[in-house]
């Protein structure tokens, strides 16, 4: 284990606190709350805590100290921290101790809820951990008490552990003959679940059996004809063990993508092949109920779906991709796939369809008939997406411009239109960044090497600037119309996740900000 350096008797384990305004202005009050002069800080998504590490080279663990810190500037203990920090679910974070090296819990309240006796333990999840401590191990409810997992002769019965969801964790039991499977892969036994209690939910007989994830699991048995191809025969279980798609396929997905521009992922629908002609494999998609929603004659596994609209690649193997459409309802191929390279959906469901010389069509989600067609391509540049238009360009690097959902040009691309954010355009000239409105009035002059939305999915009314130097960069924020809120002075500015709080970072000095709109600055913050 790695030796962890204590803290130095001067070391500063808390931040200092002040309340110092450093802009305001017509529109906006700004006030430093703290600052900490420490190697990093993060925000913990779920709790919107900081983890801070206080020294070391390694990000939260091994090597150096951290400790956590609320967006205020609180810490109830300023001489706990930790030589591992992890990040919290379940309201529980697992960290580790310098002086033993054992693992335990800390709460939200920066309290230790589960003390550090333990060799290692996982994250919380669905309100367990397993945790092991010594040649025992033990399932962890939230307050520490301890579920010991052993069979009849004291030693826990199983050969490894998958993760917690949906109330279950896949357990492995019984060792196989790796070579009757065939492969290296998956020899660690059969694999079944247990719930959260420790009780066995769903009997171990899959080789491999993934986590749950809405009420549904992928699970694999071995192939009795096993070949080169595969070993498995891959079927989908509910949290009861029943098989809602039996385990008879030769591959299953994970899961389908939605094509709505969202990232997510379609629950209760999953692609999965048949062996076609040839050995070679063809896919459709099936539903909890077993149910062909889409039927197996697709020679790709990649589907985008949006509605009724399945988005499909023709041929995985081919080097200049095709795409087609396929209706859930009418049961059709609505869309050939020898018609366009490449298709994909909008923020509306409508199709985006480019051709081979380069076209865009613009196809309705309901009749598939073609709305606009330009020259351009469209695209969302940084997951922007707007509903009232599309930043199109010419193919060119940099060379923007923004047309409407009729297809009416509102500004024609042009060398240095690379960017829009809401109805500003970012454009370059000399190398230099600024910003223009879509009817082309320049709002700041191109000063800056770079401009970007600040916070997630542009949260704060400003924008991130910043300048190249010697060794890195300088950076500010500025208003949507150009005004200088923070300057130039900072290696880093991170918004924080509630859209008013951000970090001036220079060096190891780390300043919270606290922003409020001046019509609320007389609210308290």
């Amino acid at each position: 284990m790695a030796k962890v350096r204590t803290p130095r008797p001067s070391q500063n384990l808390a931040p200092t606190l002040c309340d110092e305004s450093i802009h305001e202005n017509d529109q906006y009050l700004l006030k430093k709350i703290w600052a900490w002069d420490v190697d990093y800080i993060a925000e913990d998504g779920p709790t919107h805590l900081l983890r801070v590490r206080l020294s070391g080279d390694s990000f939260f663990g091994s090597n150096g100290l951290c400790t956590t810190i609320t967006q205020a500037g609180s810490r109830p203990d300023p001489s706990l921290y930790f030589s591992y920090l992890g990040k919290f679910s379940d309201n529980r974070a697992k960290i580790r101790m310098p002086e033993t090296g054992k693992f335990g819990f800390i709460d939200q309240n920066q309290q230790i809820r589960i003390a550090a006796k333990y060799d290692d333990a996982t994250d919380f999840k669905d309100g367990v951990s397993i945790a092991k401590r010594g040649d025992d191990t033990f399932l962890l409810d939230a307050d520490g008490r301890e579920m010991k997992l052993a069979d009849a002769s004291g030693n826990c019965p199983y050969l490894a552990f998958g993760r917690f969801s949906d109330g279950l964790c896949a357990v492995s039991k019984i060792p196989l003959d790796p070579v009757a499977l065939q492969t290296g892969g998956f020899n660690r036994g059969l694999w079944g679940y247990i719930d959260t209690t420790g009780k066995e939910a769903i009997a171990a007989k899959y080789c491999i059996a993934l986590p749950f994830d809405n009420g549904f699991a992928i699970v694999a048995c071995p192939d009795p004809h096993p070949d080169e191809e595969t070993a498995y025969r891959f079927g989908v279980i509910n949290c009861s063990g029943e098989e809602v798609i039996p385990c008879q396929y030769p591959l299953i997905d994970f899961a389908l993508h939605l094509g709505n521009a969202t990232e997510q992922e379609g629950h209760g629908m999953w692609p999965v092949a048949i062996a076609g002609d040839g050995g070679c494999l063809l896919w459709g998609i099936k539903d909890e109920a077993n149910q062909w929603i889409a039927p197996p004659i697709f020679q790709s596994n990649l589907f985008l779906l949006f509605n009724d609209n399945l988005i499909f690649r023709h041929d995985a193997a081919c080097d200049s991709e095709q795409y087609g459409l396929f209706d859930l309802k009418s049961q059709q191929v609505v869309i050939d796939p020898e018609r366009y390279v490449s298709l994909c959906f909008d923020i509306q469901g409508n199709i985006l369809a480019v051709d081979g010389n380069g076209t865009t069509h613009l196809l309705d989600a309901k009749t598939y008939q073609e709305v606009f067609q330009t020259g351009y391509a469209i695209y969302y540049p940084d997951g922007f997406v707007s509903e009232r238009c599309y930043f199109v360009w010419t193919g060119e690097p940099e060379t923007g411009g923004i047309i409407d959902r009729q297809g009416n040009v509102l500004i024609p691309p042009a060398a240095g239109h690379i960017w829009m954010d809401d109805d500003r355009l970012l454009f370059k000239e000399n190398a230099k960044v600024g910003i223009k409105d879509f009817s082309g009035k320049i709002l700041f002059p191109p000063v800056y090497d770079a401009i970007s939305a600040f916070g997630k999915a542009g949260s704060t009314p400003f924008y991130l600037v910043g300048n190249r130097i010697k060794d890195g960069w300088e950076r500010g924020l500025v208003t949507k119309d150009g005004q200088v809120i923070v300057p130039l002075l900072y290696d880093n500015i991170y918004a924080m996740s509630g859209g008013n709080r951000f970090i001036l970072r220079q060096g190891r000095h780390h300043e919270m900000v606290v922003f409020t709109r001046k019509a609320l600055a007389a609210t308290s913050i």
